[in-house]
C-alpha cells in the first residue's frame, strides 16, 4: 500500500531548494574533457593505458548505471560517457577512434577502441559526456528520496534542523552540553600559520562547547586563510585534551590540502581518509 507523506512548506521549501543547487551544479559540469596524459601499449591485455596527469581532468571508467526518477531530474545531463582517441597519422595528418574506457585505478585508465594502438603516436584522448554522479552527489539525492517517501525525517537531524530553521530550538544531545568543569581552551597559534582578529573570532567560537555556537560559518575567497583557522582549531582543541576531531570537505583535494596544512604546522597524529581512486597514486 503506498504510504502518504505530509510535509510543512518550510520543509518543502529546504527540500527544493537543495534540489534546486545540485541541479545548478550538474549543470555547471563540462560535457567533454580533453585529458592531460601520457599514454603506454600493454601487450598482454593490447590495450592503451592512459596514465592521468592531472586530478582534475583525469580520467575515469565508463560507467552504464541505471538511475531512478529523482537521479534522472537531479543529473538530467548525465551521459553515458565514451572516449574520442586522436591518433597521428604522421607529420601533418591524424585520425580519431571511439571507445570506452575501463579499470582505472589511480593514474592508469585502460582504453579500448578496437584497434591495435601498439607504436602509436596517441596526440589526445576526449571524454564526451558528463561523469556519473559522485558517491556524495548519489548520498544526498538518495537522502532527499528517503524523505520524499516517508522513511526518513527532515527535523530528527538536529544539524539540519540547526541549519535550516535556526529559528527553532534544536535539541541537542546531552553530551553536547557544556561540562561542569569547563574553562576557554587557549588557542594555540603556530608561528608558520599568524591569524588576524577575525580568525581568532572564528577559533574561539569553534572551541566553545556553548550550545549558541556548535555551528561557525566561515566564508571567505580563496587565500583568505580558511584553512589556517581550521588546522589551528585543530592544534588548540588536541592541547586541550579534546579527541575524536572529523575534518570532512566536499572534495578528495579539499581534504588533502587540510592534511598538508596540519603537516606544515608539525601535526601528524591524524589519519586521511580519501577515496580509492584519489588515494592510489595521488
Amino acid at each position: 500500500m503506498a504510504q502518504l507523506t505530509t510535509f510543512l512548506n518550510k520543509e518543502l521549501n529546504v527540500l527544493q531548494k537543495i534540489a534546486y543547487d545540485m541541479l545548478r551544479l550538474d549543470i555547471l559540469k563540462p560535457q567533454s574533457v580533453t585529458h592531460e596524459i601520457k599514454t603506454r601499449w600493454d601487450p598482454k591485455k593490447e590495450m592503451t593505458v592512459a596514465i592521468s596527469q592531472c586530478y582534475s581532468n583525469h580520467m575515469s571508467q565508463s560507467a552504464s548505471v541505471s538511475i531512478n526518477y529523482l537521479f534522472r531530474y537531479l543529473f538530467s545531463n548525465f551521459l553515458i560517457q565514451e572516449v574520442m582517441v586522436t591518433v597521428a597519422h604522421n607529420s601533418s595528418a591524424s585520425y580519431t577512434l571511439s571507445g570506452s574506457t575501463s579499470q582505472s585505478r589511480g593514474r592508469s585508465t585502460l582504453v579500448e577502441v578496437g584497434h591495435n594502438l601498439e607504436d602509436k603516436e596517441i596526440t589526445s584522448i576526449t571524454s564526451i559526456g558528463k561523469e556519473p554522479p559522485t558517491q556524495a552527489e548519489s548520498e544526498q539525492a538518495l537522502a532527499i528520496l528517503s524523505i520524499l517517501q516517508g522513511t526518513l525525517s527532515l527535523l530528527d537531524n538536529h544539524w539540519m534542523k540547526a541549519i535550516w530553521f535556526p529559528s527553532q530550538p534544536v535539541n541537542w544531545p546531552e553530551s553536547f552540553s557544556p561540562p561542569p568543569d569547563f574553562y576557554d581552551i587557549e588557542i594555540q597559534e603556530h608561528s608558520d600559520a599568524p591569524l588576524n582578529d577575525s580568525q581568532h573570532t572564528a577559533i574561539t567560537k569553534m572551541l566553545s562547547p556553548s550550545l549558541n555556537t556548535h555551528l561557525t560559518l566561515v566564508q571567505g575567497p580563496p587565500g583568505t586563510g580558511k584553512t589556517t583557522v581550521i588546522a589551528t582549531y585543530v592544534l588548540s582543541a588536541i592541547h586541550a585534551g579534546q579527541r575524536g576531531i572529523w575534518l570532512m570537505a566536499q572534495s578528495n583535494f579539499a581534504v588533502k590540502n587540510i592534511a598538508e596544512k596540519l603537516a606544515k604546522l608539525e601535526f601528524l597524529s591524524f589519519k586521511l581518509i580519501v577515496s580509492q581512486s584519489f588515494y592510489n597514486e595521488w
